[in-house]
């Protein structure tokens, strides 16, 4: 699953060889969170159904992130974002300026604590 950490699998939507739209039963399949990023693979004595070869013939409704409550939020993250506004609060007329890409500079020596949890890749 490419956003950890995952909390739940809502569903699992394919397009079958047929080109009918089936949801997949949530007993043919287990999620593993036992690392990060977690994965669904096919139960036991299950295998994947035949699906169109197209994109887009799989997709998966799912629920990611650390929690509802501000203390699943991990302390690394917190921290991150603390110091980019005590930053920007303190150099407010170097710091607030937009990049071509409409983003606020960054401050580099803090970033190491964000690395671990960067994801990358394209989700859609």
């Amino acid at each position: 699953m490419p956003l950890p950490p995952l909390q739940t699998v809502e569903s699992v939507v394919y397009v079958d060889e047929n080109g009918d739209t089936q949801t997949l039963d949530p007993s043919q399949y287990v999620v593993d969170n036992s690392e990060e990023p977690a994965r669904i693979v096919p139960a036991f004595g299950a295998c994947w159904p035949r699906v169109q070869p197209q994109p887009g013939a799989v997709k998966v409704a799912f629920t990611a992130g650390y929690g509802d409550a501000a203390d699943n939020v991990p302390k690394d993250l917190k921290h991150w974002m603390l110091l980019h506004l005590t930053h920007w609060f303190r150099n407010r007329e170097a710091s607030w300026q937009v990049t071509s890409t409409s983003v606020v500079t960054s401050v580099p020596y803090v970033e190491d604590l964000i690395n671990r949890y960067t994801v990358y890749g394209d989700i859609q």
